[in-house]
């Protein structure tokens, strides 16, 4: 659910490929239930959206 969240608001339709590699990467972090690598990543994703945006 938050994933899915993160995707529709970043709404990286161009990065196919970048918006499968951080799904998986969100993927295992859920597993491992780590909260705080989740946020990290997050905040790497958004930044990179914003500057492919930019």
């Amino acid at each position: 659910m938050y994933q899915v969240s993160i995707w529709s608001t970043d709404d990286i339709d161009k990065a196919d490929e970048h918006r499968s590699m951080f799904k998986i990467k969100i993927k295992i972090c859920a597993h491992l239930s780590n909260l705080r690598h989740l946020r990290v990543i997050v905040k790497l994703s958004s930044s990179v959206s914003s500057g492919a945006g930019m």
